[in-house]
């Protein structure tokens, strides 16, 4: 993660660019909410979008399904695209997130 000023300014000044574009991999992750009050990851999205960026993860049932899962896990920068059957917008799924003693989540997962 870098500077985007900085980024911006280098890419004014080149003629040329070299992207690598990412398709992420989509994971299903079923995390039991048990009595924790943090899931133990950091989100941040903007009202308009249809997706919770992860911004970081702590301990938590996060990090325990990470620690028990196959070769995709979770990490900064992935993004939530469904809770529990709901996609829209981002109020949406942490309102779907509720009251609910688990989280069955659709990711977007980047390498």
């Amino acid at each position: 993660c870098g500077d985007s000023d900085k980024l911006l300014t280098a890419m004014k000044q080149s003629a040329t660019w070299h992207l690598v574009v990412q398709r992420p991999t989509e994971i299903r992750a079923v995390i039991p909410r048990d009595a924790t009050k943090s899931l133990g990851m950091d989100l941040r999205y903007a009202t308009p979008s249809t997706s919770l960026m992860i911004a970081q993860l702590e301990d938590g049932p996060i990090k325990d399904w990470n620690d028990k899962s196959g070769p995709y896990k979770i990490q900064p920068f992935d993004r939530i695209i469904e809770v529990n059957g709901t996609r829209g917008s981002a109020p949406e799924l942490i309102e779907a997130s509720k009251d609910s003693d688990k989280l069955d989540m659709v990711i977007l997962h980047y390498e």
